[in-house]
């Protein structure tokens, strides 16, 4: 029904309406196929996809040459491989995280990312736990970062093996002027930040929100309570850029956290100015993660 202004609105389809007759299940993906072949997109065997990384879970499909759905267990498909980044079980989240899994002929590979950690760390519900890592466990390979991830995962029940998920390699370009540190913290960690920035005066510390550009910086300092690597480290370590955080990976640039605090902030502001006088990228760091981080590690896993 048309309604003259800035709106309309339609009845929802039935199995009379051309919406019902035309895109039900069964015809689905014959329609699909037909667009494909009409306008010559190939037919791919691996899809990927992500509901909270959508940037990550491109960048990848494109490193894979798979295809790429926001969520492709929404509607019939007949792709062997279904690669999904993140998976949330907040309660208003978890539905559309698992629409993908569990269906038959169908492998899953699953990349639990560092914020999916740290909310099991300290906000997911035992129950949560209980449904999902049995539906996860029975349908899926499931990834981690590294061995403090492995762990915390194990511990809640999680059947999970170590496999970075892959990263493009960007470009790298000068070291800015004047020392600049993006900061990516938890709040448990706001207590110190601010004896922090006092001890560094001459050196910009940016509390990061949404897109930034990683050539604006340094490094960056990355505190959280779970301890696990993270997108923004990796991101920054491929940029060759430096790293401060409670991390124990090669070039994230470990300072414990385990410690009294001004022990903790005098070690921080030790290592941000070490690393602030650095003339040059962090080339060792980037060939590093560049290998660790390539996409044949994934294909051949697959």
């Amino acid at each position: 029904h048309f309604v003259k202004g800035y709106a309309f609105s339609t009845e929802p389809p039935t199995e009379e309406s051309i919406s019902g007759r035309g895109c039900t299940p069964e015809v689905w993906l014959s329609r699909v196929n037909a667009v494909k072949r009409l306008h010559n997109i190939p037919h791919r065997a691996v899809c990927v996809t992500s509901q909270a990384y959508r940037a990550d879970g491109l960048a990848l499909a494109k490193m894979l040459d798979a295809d790429y759905q926001d969520s492709p267990g929404q509607k019939p498909h007949d792709y062997s491989t279904i690669i999904q980044a993140g998976f949330s079980l907040a309660r208003d989240k978890v539905t559309e995280c698992a629409r993908a899994f569990g269906k038959k002929g169908v492998k899953n590979v699953l990349f639990w990312t560092g914020d999916d950690i740290d909310e099991i760390y300290n906000r997911v519900s035992f129950s949560a736990l209980s449904k999902y890592r049995l539906l996860l466990n029975n349908s899926s390979t499931q990834y981690v970062e590294d061995k403090t991830a492995k762990s915390l995962m194990t511990a809640a029940g999680f059947a999970v093996e170590i496999l970075p998920l892959p990263l493009p390699v960007g470009e790298v370009g000068l070291l800015p002027a004047k020392a600049r540190f993006a900061v990516d913290i938890s709040p448990d960690y706001g207590h110190v930040l601010s004896a922090i920035e006092k001890s560094l005066p001459d050196i910009e510390l940016n509390v990061v929100t949404g897109n930034h550009r990683l050539s604006d910086y340094t490094g960056l300092l990355h505190f959280f309570t779970d301890r696990t690597m993270s997108s923004s480290i990796k991101r920054m370590l491929l940029a060759g850029r430096y790293v401060v955080s409670n991390v124990q990976a090669p070039f994230a640039g470990y300072v414990a956290d385990d410690i009294t605090k001004e022990k903790f902030i005098s070690d921080v502001v030790a290592k941000v100015r070490k690393l602030a006088a650095e003339p040059r990228p962090n080339d060792k760091a980037r060939k590093y993660y560049a290998q660790v981080l390539e996409p044949g590690n994934l294909l051949r896993s697959i």
